[in-house]
């Protein structure tokens, strides 16, 4: 087991930019997951401001109006001054000041409701509209009350009790949470094609580009080793890996969304994340065929894992491309693994038949890049020869 011991050390020494991606990928994944699981507070609360109050009319009335808006904000008693009113307002010592103007409660009487009340605030504020709306709320229900023969004071206090009653609200939102988890589960996946292509390539071309090494495979082959046991060593080495990283990732996603995970669309998107991941090999092996050394297959892994992402809906769903886009993009095995999950449990027409269309798309892709990385090969090998 010479060459698998050699191959699994040249991976191991990758292990920095493996833990890289992977933890950067789990970390989001499970701030994500949290976030998402947070409750949604649906409940209304008034916003409670800090109100200065200038009281000029200093009667019955007016102070049960003070007492009103004592009880939904906070409330001071201040003196008339413009220069200090102006001051207190831009440095936001109060968000809204009030002048009960003198009058008020005769005014009031008589039925006026007009010009009862004076505010200051910054321009643009929505704070006038706020306050003047539950001052004025209070001003007519008083007013129709006094007018229905009710006395003042009973009056102004029955009004701030039917302004003050609590009105239930409800929230409603197209999307459940049921909705909710089918996205996050299938974002996890989604965002497999550039993280498996990333951390594969990374690390499995760079092992195989240095067994394949002229030098090393000649002296490989004057050992005792025949080639069907190099080779089914290097392809013992690949499984393990390959299948290894693969393994994790899915037991993430395990204890993230268990549920969806165990569900018949979760297993069907694990099948396809796994048949995505054989053409992933067969890229990388491709690739360690291609590239003449590590840096050059760590280009091209990079180029290929930005580039499948943007064009086949990773980093932007599928249905946000335009129709040139998503053309372009049949000839990446990439659309083909993003549509089946959208097809899964995704955003997409749920549709078994497209999803083994998908799954065979991409074991295609996988017959024919590992087909190509043969040919190749062969090629490379008999001009040494």
């Amino acid at each position: 087991m010479q060459v698998f011991k050699v191959f699994m050390k040249i991976v191991y020494s990758r292990r920095i930019v493996i833990l890289l991606y992977t933890g950067i990928f789990l970390a989001v994944a499970v701030i994500s997951t949290l976030t998402s699981n947070n409750s949604v507070q649906n409940e209304f609360k008034d916003t409670k401001l800090t109100i200065g109050i200038i009281d000029d009319d200093n009667t019955e009335l007016s102070g049960i109006l003070k007492d009103y808006l004592g009880d939904i904000h906070k409330t001071e008693n201040i003196e008339y001054d413009k220069d200090n009113m102006i001051k207190d307002i831009y440095y936001q010592k109060y968000s809204y000041i009030i002048r009960i103007e003198k009058g008020f409660e005769q005014n009031l009487l008589n039925g006026d409701t007009n010009g009862l009340i004076e505010g200051f605030t910054l321009d643009g504020s929505y704070y006038e509209s706020l306050v003047n709306s539950q001052t004025e709320s209070f001003i007519k229900y008083t007013s129709a009350l006094i007018l229905s023969g009710n006395k003042p004071s009973e009056a102004a206090k029955k009004a701030q009790k039917l302004i003050s009653e609590d009105t239930e609200v409800s929230v409603y939102s197209e999307n459940n949470d049921s909705d909710n988890d089918d996205f996050i589960f299938a974002t996890y996946f989604k965002f497999l094609t550039y993280i498996l292509l990333s951390v594969v390539v990374s690390s499995l071309c760079p092992a195989l580009i240095v067994l394949d090494r002229p030098d090393i495979r000649a002296r490989t082959n004057a050992s005792s080793l025949s080639v069907s046991s190099q080779l089914k060593q290097k392809i013992l080495g690949t499984a393990v890996y390959s299948i290894g990283i693969w393994l994790l990732f899915m037991a993430a996603a395990f204890i993230l969304y268990s549920s969806k995970f165990t569900s018949s669309e979760g297993l069907l998107v694990v099948l396809q994340s796994f048949v995505f991941l054989l053409t992933i090999v067969s890229l990388s092996m491709l690739v360690s065929v291609i590239a003449k050394n590590q840096k050059i297959a760590d280009i091209v892994g990079t180029v290929v894992g930005f580039g499948m992402s943007f064009l086949c809906g990773v980093f932007v769903p599928q249905e946000y491309l335009s129709e040139g886009v998503l053309t372009a993009a049949h000839i990446l095995p990439g659309y083909w693994y993003v549509k089946g999950i959208d097809q899964t449990i995704g955003s997409g027409t749920k549709n078994i038949d497209t999803v083994v269309i998908c799954i065979v798309a991409e074991l295609c892709f996988a017959a024919v890049l590992f087909a190509l990385m043969l040919v190749i090969s062969r090629k490379r090998r008999r001009k040494i020869v």
